[in-house]
Order: C-alpha cells, then structure tokens, then sequence
C-alpha cells in the first residue's frame, strides 16, 4: 500500500509543480529536479510491480506506462543544459509540452482513482480509506494494482507518439 501511496503522491506533486511551472512561465532547477525525481517513483511503481505480476502470471507487463514516465523524464532531463543559473523562461513550445504532460497525469490520476483500494482520491488530494488496513494485510491478493499497471498502460500506449516527440 505504501508503494500505492507514493505513486499517488507523485503524481499529484508532479502535477502541482507543472501547474505552477505553467502559471509562472519559468522552470526552476528545484521544479526540474522534484520532478525527475517523482518520476523515479513513477518508474519504480511500474517496474516492480509489473515484474511482480509477470512472476505471478497475472498480467502480461507491456511496459508502455514505464516508457512514458522515462520519456517525460528526458524531457526535463534535458532542460539542465539550458537553465541558466537557477530559472529557465520557457517558450511557448515547452509549455505545450508541459500542459500536455499535465493533462496526461491528471488522466492517469483519474484512472489510478478507479482501480485504487485502500485510498480516496479527490482532485489533487488523496485520503486513506476505512479498508486501508484490510488491504495492508491482504491487498497482494486483489487485483486492484494489477488494474492499475493495465490502465496506466493504455493511457501511456494512447500517447505514445505525442510523448516521444517531445525528446526531438
């Protein structure tokens, strides 16, 4: 559940920072590293657990939602070389990419919402929920994180081309 949690979690920082990101125009090496670095997060989720289902035989990791967390990744990534001192004034064509990166975490967002137990969430805020320790005990037994793996998988499979070339 933990594991859960911290996905959640960065996904909703991630997309405060863009949000703020957007509104300012500017990108600062703090936004950039946070972000980077909730994206680690993002990219472990995926990969372990994906594993863990192969191993299980309950899902049949594809690995589309790992490429895109590495992809956005690259994308800020890449913003070090020209951040001048601490900020960066963004153009027009990186904040497209920055408002489509925030669109595509709110969708995953609302789709994690759907198949998460143990959690609530509303808009950019999460809450445990009355079955959370029920799920501490036996939530490798539902399939739930295995929906999730699946969805953020179709989403980032749908947004894959738009994805890539921001990396171009």
């Amino acid at each position: 559940m933990n594991d859960t949690a911290n996905l959640i979690s960065s996904i909703i920082t991630n997309i405060e920072i863009l949000n703020e990101v957007i509104e300012q125009q500017t990108l600062t090496l703090q936004n950039r590293e946070s972000i980077v670095s909730n994206l680690y997060t993002v990219i472990n989720f995926t990969e372990n657990y994906s594993n863990l289902s192969q191993n299980l035989r309950r899902y049949n990791r594809v690995g589309y939602a790992t490429q895109a967390a590495s992809t956005i990744q690259g994308m800020f990534n890449r913003r070090i070389i020209k951040v001048d001192g601490e900020n960066e004034t963004l153009d027009e064509d990186f904040l497209l990419q920055v408002e489509y990166v925030r669109e595509f975490y709110n969708d995953w967002l609302i789709l994690i919402a759907e198949h998460v137990n143990g959690f609530q969430i509303n808009e950019n805020e999460y809450y445990p929920t009355n079955n959370i320790e029920r799920m501490r005990k036996t939530g490798i037994k539902d399939s739930f994180w295995v929906d999730i793996l699946e969805a953020m998988d179709s989403k980032a499979k749908e947004n894959q081309n738009e994805l890539i070339m921001f990396l171009n």
